[in-house]
C-alpha cells in the first residue's frame, strides 16, 4: 500500500512567478483583412515558493483570470 504525504500549505506563503519561456503560433496574413483570426500564446511559468501545496497555482490562476477579465474582455 502506498503512502500519500499531504503537502504543507503555509499561512504566510511567499511565491515568486517568472516567465521562463513562451512560444507564439500566429498567422502572418489573412485572406479577408476584416476577418478575425486565432493565434496562440503558450507561456511557461516558473514558481518558486515555500508553499509545497498546489494552493499557489489556484491563487495565481484566480489573479491571472481577474487580470484578463479586467483588461481584455
Amino acid at each position: 500500500m502506498s503512502f500519500y504525504h499531504h503537502p504543507i500549505k503555509r499561512d504566510n506563503a511567499m511565491t515568486h512567478v517568472i516567465v521562463s519561456g513562451y512560444s507564439i503560433n500566429q498567422p502572418t496574413e489573412s485572406d479577408i483583412p476584416s476577418k478575425m483570426v486565432q493565434s496562440k500564446l503558450t507561456i511557461e511559468l516558473m514558481f518558486t515558493s515555500n508553499d509545497c501545496s498546489p494552493a499557489k497555482y489556484e491563487a495565481f490562476l484566480n489573479k491571472f483570470q481577474h487580470f484578463l477579465n479586467d483588461n481584455y474582455q
